[in-house]
């Protein structure tokens, strides 16, 4: 396998955005007499910027076209802002069995503004500064059932609509998304088979291709392994989670993430990277800030293209973090 892998990535990362900014362009049509805001989130520098919108094209900075500049780079996060109403084109929840986070692009889901002391039935996640780590409250024990979640940000909290109906509330897929979301999760899986290949050539480390992906064309874009050195676990994530202040929790899917899972002996079970608080209903979500509860956890990540770039790559960056 060579670099042509990650080029037919970028190539579906082009055709994915197409359909999407096509989406919004539509959307921003039927409310030209609102007063919107069309915003957009770069998972390469983890900031958000509010982009604009005309002659069915979004401009960044009013003048390059988002297509040009990051069509084929990533995934484009893009949502739209009217007053009390958000309109999402992905879908975020969280299953309550593995505590997992996902953030899925190709589906819209539609949120409405509420005020920072308002009650949240479902979960929420927020940032706490002091502690440098993210909490989710409200997350019962439910096995296999995927929540919709709110997020608490530095002026309001955004919550997703009709999350009572079967935790899927109006998602609507994209254009052509079935088949372009096929695409994606075929080249993600090439890229996880590789990755196994080369960690295998690596002394001390044991993997297999078990590791997984998301079941259904939703989650098939979560694909991972769980190869071990000297008997420590790791997770190798062929996507890399982040938060991004005041904007919300964010996937890269051009981006490969390795963490080191702790064994969690208040539930008897491995490969937990997010972990229930003292508090049952609390979640302690994994990120690439520190805090006291994993200082002792190593993260790192880096982009695709490093696993073709040299042969060795991999392996050195493999030995000297690993020990």
């Amino acid at each position: 396998m060579s670099i042509k892998s990650i080029e037919e990535l970028r190539n579906t990362f082009l055709e994915f955005n197409k359909e999407i900014v096509k989406c919004v362009c539509e959307e921003m049509e039927k409310r030209k007499n609102e007063q919107c805001e069309v915003w957009f989130c770069n998972t390469r520098n983890n900031c958000k910027y509010k982009v604009e919108v005309s002659d069915n094209q979004i401009r960044v900075g009013g003048k390059s076209n988002i297509l040009d500049e990051y069509g084929s780079e990533f995934i484009l996060y893009l949502w739209i802002e009217c007053r009390n109403e958000k309109i999402a084109y992905f879908y975020k929840d969280i299953d309550t069995k593995t505590l997992n986070l996902h953030v899925i692009p190709g589906v819209i889901q539609h949120y409405s503004k509420k005020g920072l002391d308002e009650k949240i039935k479902i979960p929420v996640l927020e940032y706490e500064k002091e502690k440098q780590c993210l909490n989710m409250n409200n997350v019962p024990k439910v096995e296999n059932k995927y929540l919709p979640f709110a997020e608490k940000l530095e002026e309001c909290i955004w919550v997703p609509e009709n999350y009572g109906n079967n935790a899927f509330f109006k998602l609507q897929k994209i254009k052509d998304f079935d088949i372009l979301s096929g695409e994606l999760r075929n080249r993600l899986k090439e890229i996880r088979i590789y990755a196994n290949t080369i960690l295998n050539k690596v002394e001390g480390i044991e993997s297999n291709i078990r590791g997984g992906l998301g079941k259904g064309l939703k989650y098939g874009f979560i694909e991972w392994l769980m190869p071990k050195r000297n008997d420590t676990l790791f997770a190798f994530n062929i996507f890399h989670i982040n938060y991004i202040e005041d904007a919300g929790i964010f996937t890269a899917y051009d981006t490969i993430n390795i963490t080191q899972v702790e064994e969690r002996e208040e539930n008897n079970e491995n490969n937990r990277i997010n972990a229930r608080g003292n508090d049952e209903n609390t979640v302690v979500v994994r990120n690439d800030i520190m805090g006291k509860n994993q200082e002792n956890v190593y993260s790192f990540h880096f982009l695709m293209e490093k696993l073709y770039e040299t042969a060795t790559y991999i392996e050195t960056e493999i030995k000297d973090v690993w020990k």
